[in-house]
């Protein structure tokens, strides 16, 4: 199978809608509210109003702080079910009229060198190392050059033996109830930031996110780097 016929798969057999009324829930308990702070702080680093994608939003809580904030966020949603729950959200915060909502496959969102900013918040966790590819390198043709992709998901191994054991079961816990309940992809933990050279990117911001707010093991990891080698922002920040 190749990689085009392999994201066609993953795409038709999603099953988020399965969990969507405990998604967001269930994401905060079992992380401490770490992946919730760790899919919003991209907007620390965007100060000017922009155009921002956000593929595979779930909820999209993150969404109504960026519209409230002046910025033009286009939201796509491929499951149907997430893509109400996101939309009766964004109605109820006020903000429905300056988002836009497409239901579909990121994939076939074409809009090469059109976005300031693309927000990727454990997306590429749901695929297999072939197709996390593909869908990387697309989310990356989407930004002006000078644009700015961000990242969130499980950090790499770090720290000490046993830090690194709690990890590994963590997240082999949580990709198998993903595999066997919304069908996602079985892999090992991915670093995106080994990737940046091939797709013309620099690093901007790098931030691990405590397992429990401002204590234990540092799980989830938010990456920011800007298209065409351009990095405004100086320094590396940790």
């Amino acid at each position: 199978m190749n990689t085009s016929e392999d994201t066609v798969r993953i795409a038709r057999e999603s099953r988020y809608g399965r969990i969507a009324s405990l998604y967001e829930w269930g994401a905060y308990w079992g992380s401490g509210g770490q992946i919730q702070e760790s899919k919003k702080y991209h907007l620390n680093l965007v100060t000017e109003p922009s155009r921002i994608l956000y593929p595979g939003v779930g909820w999209g809580k993150e969404v109504v702080l960026a519209a409230k904030a002046g910025h033009h966020p286009t939201v796509v949603e491929l499951d149907s079910v997430m893509f109400e729950k996101s939309t009766s959200i964004f109605k109820a915060e006020g903000v429905l009229d300056k988002i836009e909502c497409i239901q579909g496959n990121v994939l076939n969102h074409q809009r090469s060198g059109e976005y300031d900013v693309v927000v990727a918040s454990y997306l590429l966790d749901v695929f297999s190392p072939n197709v996390m590819f593909q869908v990387y390198e697309h989310l990356v043709n989407q930004l002006k050059d000078g644009g700015m992709l961000t990242l969130s998901g499980y950090a790499p191994l770090n720290g000490s033996f046993l830090h690194r054991m709690v990890q590994t079961i963590n997240h082999a816990y949580a990709n198998l109830f993903c595999k066997l309940v919304v069908n996602n992809a079985v892999h090992g933990i991915y670093d995106y930031s080994q990737y940046y050279s091939k797709f013309r990117l620099t690093p901007v911001c790098e931030r691990d996110f405590p397992h429990f707010a401002t204590f234990g093991p540092r799980f989830h990891r938010f990456w920011a780097a800007r298209k065409s080698g351009v990095n405004p922002g100086g320094e590396l920040h940790q």
